[in-house]
């Protein structure tokens, strides 16, 4: 993401004994991560398998911290769910393939800072390629996320119906 929001949410159990700290926030753009750390200091083990106090989360899912308490029970803290923001993406409509002279709408979708690799700066773009040619979304998301998504516009020679027989 390029702004990253800092908060610490804390998710307890029952007993209030055991507890998970959220150290950034619970949803992930694309190559983010965060920090998960539990109170307990010694055996500790989370839903993942690992057995550290903290644990780095790069994937979105439901996470919980357990312990063996001394009367040989399990106590599990609640549960915190990190998920996947909002990412942008290119609108295409139903096919790729035009027509030699034939213009096609892409949409930068979820988006909210759009630029083309045609220089255009808008969310929706009309192209009409002499060629085959591949156009580059680079954009943030609603969520704030920033990515960059490629399309390839095929351009069809021949109009003939042959032609498109053979792309069904």
């Amino acid at each position: 993401c390029s702004a990253k929001a800092e908060k610490t949410i804390f998710v307890k159990s029952d007993s209030d004994s055991i507890w998970i700290v959220a150290k950034g926030n619970t949803s992930l753009c694309p190559g983010d991560s965060i920090i998960l750390q539990s109170n307990l200091t010694k055996n500790l083990k989370w839903s993942t398998g690992q057995t550290s106090t903290t644990i780095k989360v790069f994937t979105p899912g439901t996470f919980s911290v357990s312990t063996l308490a001394p009367n040989g029970c399990t106590r599990t803290s609640g549960a915190i769910e990190i998920k996947n923001k909002v990412v942008p993406s290119i609108d295409k409509g139903t096919s790729t393939f035009l027509c030699k002279g034939d213009s096609l709408r892409l949409v930068a979708q979820n988006s909210t800072k759009v630029e083309w690799s045609t220089g255009q700066k808008t969310n929706t773009i009309f192209v009409k390629p002499s060629t085959s040619t591949f156009y580059i979304l680079k954009a943030t998301s609603t969520e704030g996320c920033t990515l960059a998504d490629t399309i390839e516009v095929k351009v069809i020679e021949d109009k003939t119906l042959g032609v498109f027989t053979n792309l069904l």
